[in-house]
């Protein structure tokens, strides 16, 4: 009886234990994704209009698929917002990004920006501070959220997410090139600026490239700045610094029969992290078009961010 104990418990450790065989080679089923909690709909052709609840909020963005894209098409992204007041879908039609993103190749997000209060006026906004300052709205983690529900649905280049915006959505590409530097690979605003609040509290963690496009005869973003907003040279020269440029810039003019525009390009930054300035002499509060400013601002932005990733100029 002694031997028949020993003999069975040499079966037992020698057998098919737990941690033997060839259960070594049995591989743990993937994680299971998140569930995105959105509702995604066809808006348009290749373009779909997604909404999800973010901080007790319903929250929309449209979202533009290029003709390019495929599972094994790792594309460029661009974030492009709308401005005080307005809607992201007449954003989508003055600015034509659609076009350029099915010729060149990338994704465009499109957001919606919040109401405001009554109280407050109940106006669309971004909330960047300055004269937003009482929002309480959470866009920087709403424009993030945004790129984590894209991400689980379609394939693009998380090394080449671009913002850009008009007015307060040029203001809101500030917030994100100095709030999600991680992320944001360069910027663009038109007509924009940095709130004080924005340019005192930027902590970008590394160079960003930004081009500031504006008008000499803006009234609604005054080139000289005001009370809660930073002159455009203020701005030009806190990214210059930032970028480790030069901060005197090469400048280059077009003239035209009654106006000019100025091209100040901020050179020897910082990983080659650009800084532009692309200033109308007669231009207002308005998105730049050839037959109005005698230049396409959605060109320009296209072609100054799409030369960059996170670590600099491809």
């Amino acid at each position: 009886m002694r031997y028949l104990i020993v003999f069975t418990l040499l079966l037992t450790s020698c057998g098919g234990g737990g941690n033997g065989g060839t259960d070594n080679n049995i591989t743990s089923p993937p994680p299971t994704p998140p569930v995105l909690n959105e509702v995604c709909i066809d808006y348009a052709e290749r373009i779909k209009r997604c909404s999800f609840e973010w901080d007790n909020i319903q929250r929309t963005y449209y979202l533009k698929i290029p003709l390019q894209a495929s599972n094994n098409n790792n594309l460029p992204l661009l974030i492009s917002m709308h401005g005080y007041g307005g809607n992201a879908l007449s954003h989508i039609n003055y600015t034509n990004f659609k076009n350029i993103a099915d010729r060149e190749g990338f994704y465009l997000i499109y957001p919606q920006g919040s109401n405001l209060p009554s109280y407050l006026g109940g106006s669309t906004h971004w909330n960047v501070g300055g004269w937003t300052s009482k929002s309480t709205t959470d866009d920087l983690g709403f424009i993030n959220k945004v790129l984590e529900n894209v991400a689980q649905k379609y394939n693009f280049n998380e090394n080449r997410i671009y913002a850009t915006g008009m007015s307060n959505g040029g203001y809101m590409s500030y917030a994100l090139a100095c709030n999600m530097s991680d992320k944001i690979a360069a910027i663009a605003s038109v007509t924009g600026s940095m709130t004080n609040d924005t340019y005192n509290d930027c902590a970008a963690t590394r160079p960003v490239p930004v081009l500031q496009i504006h008008g000499l005869r803006d009234l609604i973003v005054p080139y000289i700045g005001n009370e809660g907003s930073k002159s455009i040279s203020d701005v030009m020269e806190y990214w210059a610094q930032n970028n480790s440029c030069d901060l005197e810039p090469l400048r280059a003019v077009t003239d035209y029969e009654d106006f000019a525009v100025y091209y100040d390009y901020y050179q020897n930054c910082l990983n080659n992290a650009d800084v532009e300035l692309i200033l109308s002499s007669k231009m207002g509060h308005t998105w730049p078009w050839p037959d109005n400013e005698g230049f396409s601002a959605s060109e320009d932005i296209w072609r100054f961010v799409s030369q960059f990733n996170l670590f600099g100029k491809i």
